[in-house]
């Protein structure tokens, strides 16, 4: 019998956790650096605005070139963002720049709000990927989500952004506009896409909302935001509803890959397991102190694999990894 791609990635999956120290020997392909644990919106699902515990901070040059200096294998890409708002961090730019000059790849996720003063930076920093999180095509559409957002401020600061790019007549970076599809703004997909054709982004992602972000949001207040902004399109939403609130779709929860393929280092030099453990409760080691490779290899994270693989931590218990949530459409010829 021939297996689906998909059913023969889930036969693999587990293979990691049965055999930690020799799949450990992989570094990872990812490295996600939280330049700072900030942010000006207030997103009513995301625990960096309600939930945080953790001090407030930025990573400073020092612990990044530490990180940096220590990367002698090749990467899919290093991942500025994480918990905050990446452009809230003044020397974003200085990071990236140093990052590229030893071939690493960089990208970022950002809320948009802070692009139009960063035209200039993005372009010469030599970034390769940039993703806009705009949840709607008019102001009263994205801020019914994204709280404190400015439409117009964000469009203004994309386009030029997008002309800077064509006039150079440059490959990277390649810009995506994301829309999280939800109950308000799932009628706006069509429109969305001409937008960002309009503007002249490389790609759209249309992606799932994710209400299972950590463990900090109780079972009530899940249904409450499960209610309000889950859409209807069952192809843009990876959660059923029923009596005992929403409960993820058959196929929705596989074994995790993330403790075997990425690496999350927040802004103190702090390793972290998880791109959802928003408070550092679980921690491999730091940067400052250890050779990351001995981090990444250590007893300690084999342990936190097993114990994620088994769901036996907490952040575990209630999270849905999939790759199965975005749906991305080219909009520029490579």
């Amino acid at each position: 019998m021939k297996l689906k791609k998909r059913s023969f990635k889930k036969l693999f999956l587990p293979l990691p956790y049965l055999f930690p120290k020799i799949f450990a020997f992989r570094l990872p392909r990812i490295i996600v650096v939280e330049t700072a644990n900030t942010c000006m919106l207030k997103c009513p699902t995301c625990p960096t605005v309600t939930a945080m515990k953790r001090k407030a901070g930025m990573i400073d040059m020092a612990t990044f070139r530490r990180l940096a200096d220590q990367i002698d294998w090749k990467l899919d890409k290093m991942d500025f963002g994480y918990s905050g708002e990446p452009l809230m961090n003044p020397r974003i730019f200085e990071m990236i720049s140093y990052a590229g000059k030893r071939m690493i790849p960089t990208g970022f996720d950002t809320n948009g709000m802070l692009i139009e003063p960063f035209v200039e930076d993005i372009i010469s920093s030599k970034l390769r990927f940039i993703t806009i999180s705009l949840d709607g095509t008019s102001n009263e559409s994205l801020t019914k989500f994204r709280i404190g957002a400015d439409f117009n401020k964000i469009i203004s600061g994309l386009r030029k952004l997008c002309r800077k790019k064509r006039a150079l007549n440059l490959e990277f970076p390649i810009i995506t506009m994301q829309l999280i599809v939800m109950k308000h703004n799932e009628g706006e997909i069509d429109a969305f896409i001409e937008l960002a054709r309009d503007i002249g982004v490389d790609k759209v992602c249309l992606k799932s909302l994710n209400l299972n972000i950590g463990f900090w949001l109780s079972g009530e207040e899940r249904e409450n935001l499960a209610n309000m902004y889950l859409p209807t399109n069952e192809r843009y939403c990876r959660y059923s509803l029923n009596e005992e609130g929403p409960q993820f779709k058959k196929g929705f929860l596989m074994p995790c890959i993330f403790p075997f393929n990425d690496m999350v280092v927040f802004w103190n030099g702090d390793v972290g397991l998880c791109c959802l453990d928003f408070n550092g409760r679980y921690i491999a080691g730091n940067v400052t102190e250890q050779p990351i490779k001995d981090i990444w290899r250590s007893e300690l994270y084999n342990r936190y694999r097993k114990l994620i693989f088994r769901r036996k931590l907490e952040m575990c218990k209630e999270c849905n990894f999939t790759e199965d949530v975005n749906e991305v459409i080219a909009l520029t010829e490579k």
